[in-house]
């Protein structure tokens, strides 16, 4: 009982720290509500890109892994063997963690998107909102994208099958059906459109969404829609537009190397120090490590192939 009461009474006269506002936990009316918090919830979409269940690895792996060049580590990992042996079941962490982080983006885009333009800071200008806006819808139509290649048909542009496409910002009880892959193509293309008209034309910042990376994610979209000639023309802008360029065969590497963002670079996520990409420590085996196995390997035929 003694000890039943001092407990008790800790809790009690702790009360009045525990009861504060958490530094993490922004109410809803006060998100973007100047151009620096525009700019920073910007920064903070990108950063959503970089999840390791996103580009910052497994997106691309777990397709590897279940596609014929990739297989798993393993080590007991149930996950990774489900989706290495093509029996994937429901309660898959890893495909539900991919699933949640680029809805994620989604969902960050959407608050960007929707409240951007009702920042009242004067020295915001339309323009600047629009730039701001029109990344936000393009990083909305990738992750869309990236959605209907993983989990919808997208092949069959006559298929039920597509994805929910979530344009708007969501409560904890909304459920958003399911969309046709038509209508999954058609909201990527309409979130395309809108981003062209409004970044601004001239920016080629490549760590950023600019006009030819969204015509660059047409071209790409509308490829595997079906609609070839439609995706040549997206992809004649890009390269008739003079800022890229294919690198030569004793430059090729350099992509892979320190500086990034080479003359064949349209879009690129900009990793470092302190933001980390997932991809080191899933795919490579250091020695010295206290545990050496390896999550993802490369089919050992892909030596062959190559």
């Amino acid at each position: 009982m003694k000890k039943i009461f001092i407990l008790l009474s800790l809790s009690l006269g702790a009360c009045n720290i525990l009861d504060q506002q958490s530094p993490n936990d922004v109410a809803d009316d006060l998100v973007i509500t100047s151009e620096e918090g525009a700019n920073a919830s910007l920064i903070g979409l990108y950063n959503t890109l970089q999840s390791r269940d996103y580009y910052g690895g497994y997106y691309q792996l777990i397709a590897d892994l279940y596609s014929d060049i990739g297989v798993d580590g393993g080590f007991d990992n149930v996950a990774l063997d489900e989706i290495s042996t093509l029996y994937v079941t429901p309660s898959n962490i890893i495909i539900e963690n991919t699933w949640l982080s680029v809805y994620n983006t989604i969902a960050t885009a959407n608050a960007i998107i929707t409240r951007v333009d009702d920042v009242t800071d004067p020295d915001f200008t339309t323009d600047e909102k629009a730039h701001i806006r029109g990344q936000a819808l393009a990083i909305r139509a990738l992750a869309h994208f990236d959605l209907l290649r993983m989990f919808g048909e997208h092949f069959d542009i006559n298929s039920n099958y597509g994805i929910p496409v979530v344009t708007t910002v969501q409560t904890a009880n909304d459920v958003v059906a399911r969309s046709s892959v038509q209508d999954t193509y058609d909201a990527i293309l309409n979130d395309l459109d809108e981003a062209s008209a409004a970044i601004l034309a001239d920016d080629r910042t490549k760590s950023f969404i600019n006009t030819m990376s969204v015509e660059a994610l047409r071209a790409r979209v509308l490829l595997h829609a079906g609609r070839s000639e439609d995706a040549a023309a997206a992809a004649s802008l890009v390269i008739d537009d003079g800022s890229y360029s294919l690198l030569n065969q004793d430059e090729f590497n350099s992509i892979y190397s320190s500086p990034y963002l080479s003359d064949e670079s349209i879009f690129e996520l900009t990793f470092n120090v302190q933001n980390r990409s997932a991809f080191n420590a899933a795919t490579f085996s250091r020695t010295n490590a206290l545990r050496t196995e390896v999550l993802f390997l490369a089919e050992s035929n892909m030596a062959e192939f190559f």
